[in-house]
């Protein structure tokens, strides 16, 4: 006990003493709760408490714990063969005073004798009991720290998890803003030279005339205004913009009808150089996508 004291005691008083750990595994501690925390915490209480715990061994399988019903049997029948034979020697002969006293002194040392047993085993019976709750606050402390352990790692996960969804999402938002800034400063610069063609939509499935456009040679980006008779019957839309052999040359999503109800969107030349093509109209509500129609454009750039 004194070496395991003097391997956990770091000089500052604030560990337990040996006594105080005793008081602590019989349930004897008035403050056990407070005691509890520090014990789990600091690696020196938690090395005394198993050290002190190993003096609560449990009972060897070659050992008879002493009951106290075998007690209270024992002194029973002792007793009526004391009575027995004092009142045997008393019928037999006169009982001289050095005999009587002899026989009160083997009763005297008897009792004794049954007293110790007696006390030997309420000791014993402490001593279990106090070995069984050291072994129940030994689990129940390895749980708790088990306990502890998994939740801070929980914890940890749970944070790195996090911190990578936040940086996902920041790199993303930077991504669409210097997209966004870049498609800004294009438009910016071009605005002066940028020409907007408009037109009706005739009908539902896009019967009408060919739409022909004439581009100055000195455009690079020009811009498309349709105009639908229903334009906010889908809260957004998307176009399609096909060459002859099908492909799709130009991609424009999640246009929203705007003022009167035109749809606006850009074309750079080198999307759609001089030649024919073919304009997908589609409405999207959610997840759903309808087509709309499809329209010929023919487009040639002067030179």
């Amino acid at each position: 006990m004194k070496a395991a004291r003097a391997k956990s005691d770091d000089g500052d008083g604030s560990h337990l003493s040996e006594a105080e750990m005793i008081a602590y595994c019989q349930g004897r501690m008035a403050e056990r709760e407070a005691a509890r925390p520090h014990i789990l915490q600091c690696d020196q209480c938690l090395q005394l408490f198993k050290d002190v715990n190993d003096f609560f061994e449990p009972q060897r399988e070659d050992e008879i714990e002493v009951g106290e019903l075998q007690v209270r049997r024992a002194w029973k029948e002792f007793w009526v063969q004391a009575q027995y034979t004092q009142e045997t020697m008393a019928g037999a002969i006169e009982p001289s005073h050095s005999g009587y006293s002899r026989v009160i002194w083997l009763i005297a040392a008897a009792a004794g004798l049954l007293l110790m047993l007696g006390l030997a085993a309420v000791f014993a019976w402490r001593e279990k009991e106090g070995k069984e709750q050291a072994q129940r606050q030994i689990a129940q402390m390895q749980n708790d720290q088990s306990k502890l352990e998994a939740r801070l790692g929980q914890i940890e996960r749970n944070a790195g998890d996090q911190l990578k969804r936040e940086r996902e999402q920041r790199d993303q938002a930077e991504a669409r803003a210097q997209a966004l800034q870049n498609r800004l400063n294009d438009l910016q610069q071009a605005r002066q030279n940028i020409p907007i063609y408009e037109r009706m939509l005739s009908s539902e499935k896009g019967a009408g005339d060919d739409w022909r456009l004439s581009i100055p040679a000195t455009v690079t980006t020009f811009w498309l205004r349709l105009t639908r008779n229903k334009p906010y019957e889908f809260p957004e839309y998307s176009i399609e913009l096909l060459d002859r052999q099908g492909r799709i040359v130009a991609k424009r999503q999640g246009l929203r009808p705007v003022g009167i109800g035109y749809l606006s969107f850009a074309l750079s030349r080198s999307e759609a150089p001089s030649g024919k093509y073919s304009l997908l109209l589609n409405g999207h509500r959610g997840k759903s996508k309808r087509g709309l129609g499809e329209y010929e454009l023919s487009l040639s750039f002067s030179r």
